[in-house]
């Protein structure tokens, strides 16, 4: 799976590449990768524009003019720009300029577009460089009684995005 930082990077390589396009079309070969009615995707999809590209956690939310287009890369998920289409290209988005493929060999990850962003991306916690030490050691002290001793001894490891995101 990407560590924070390699999302970090796909989001600002993106950032220069994408924002401001209009999205004329999307394909999805492979419906596994897609969260929701394909169709309904592509209808909303179609004639919107690219206004921002944020991260959240391992998210990448790209913001539309009207909703969001919200990409997890799963393990070996990638968001390539103007690339020759691969066995591996799962969906294409056409732009006014140039081409978004989303190319996922072992199709962890998933495509989501939505009105908001989905619920469990709003429940992450805050940025590691937004939330001081202090503001950290604070939270996972009040979240200790409820975990027995923390997130990693508790078997309940899997809700740690409520500490930090990411």
């Amino acid at each position: 799976m990407p560590e924070l930082p390699e999302v970090e990077t796909v989001v600002r390589t993106l950032r220069l590449a994408i924002v401001g396009r209009r999205i004329l079309n999307a394909e999805f070969t492979q419906l596994r990768v897609l969260l929701g009615s394909a169709q309904e995707t592509i209808t909303a999809l179609t004639g919107r524009r690219i206004v921002a590209i944020e991260r959240y956690g391992k998210f990448i939310a790209i913001r539309l003019d009207r909703g969001y287009l919200v990409v997890h890369l799963g393990m070996t998920g990638k968001l390539l720009v103007n690339a020759e289409p691969s066995k591996w290209t799962h969906a294409v988005f056409t732009l006014d300029r140039g081409m978004l493929h989303y190319d996922d060999q072992r199709q962890f990850g998933r495509i989501e577009y939505g009105d908001e962003l989905p619920e469990r991306v709003g429940a992450l916690g805050p940025e590691p460089l937004e939330i001081s030490f202090d503001d950290f050691a604070r939270r996972l002290k009040e979240r200790r009684g409820a975990h027995q001793g923390g997130p990693a001894q508790s078997g309940r490891s899997a809700r740690c995005w409520e500490y930090l995101c990411g």
